[in-house]
């Protein structure tokens, strides 16, 4: 299993794109390489989409929103040097694999939620913090992979530092509390 890292610069990025809204500025010079680039081997193309595929899972799984897909694909493009095609192509693919995940995720979370009540009647009648407690105490690795399935063989949760734990964990929680 890889390590999923992105610089602090692309890391702040995508911050602004998602509290402001606003779609990363072009980068020219990965979009000109688009423009000049080549139509990839089999090889290459199988290379391209295996790392497009984990690219949009950890994205999904980490922004929840699929606005900064064509700038996160265009830095893969870039680096296996697609031409434009191949890359709106890509960006098509991509998106419909974020809505995918997504929908199967609500799906999952909407059953937990719903497994939850079901054992115990009295957890819509709970303030937000006793409720968040009852799902923080339900959580298991299991129940996050059983939720975000897509993720399965690509997140190492019991191998994860305590942060990144407590994120995946977060996550969990929020989403099942809001489905109740």
């Amino acid at each position: 299993m890889e390590d999923f890292n992105i610089t602090k610069e692309k890391r702040q990025q995508l911050r602004s794109l998602l509290i402001n809204s606003q779609l990363l500025a072009p980068d020219e010079t990965a979009r000109q390489g688009r423009l000049d680039g080549f139509s990839l081997t089999d090889h290459g193309r199988k290379a391209f989409h295996k790392n497009l595929d984990e690219t949009v899972r950890w994205n999904t799984f980490l922004t929840h929103t699929s606005v900064n897909l064509p700038e996160v694909i265009g830095l893969d493009s870039y680096e296996y040097n697609v031409n434009e095609e191949e890359y709106q192509r890509a960006v098509a693919n991509a998106v419909e694999f974020h809505e995918s995940f997504k929908k199967t995720t609500c799906r999952n979370i909407q059953k937990h939620a719903t497994s939850l009540i079901s054992a115990n009647k009295n957890l819509r009648e709970l303030d937000d913090i006793a409720l968040t407690q009852k799902i923080s105490d339900s959580f298991s690795p299991d129940k996050l992979f059983d939720a975000f399935a897509f993720m399965e063989d690509y997140l190492n949760f019991e191998d994860s530092s305590a942060l990144g734990k407590w994120y995946a964990k977060g996550i969990y929680i929020n989403m099942t509390r809001t489905a109740m």
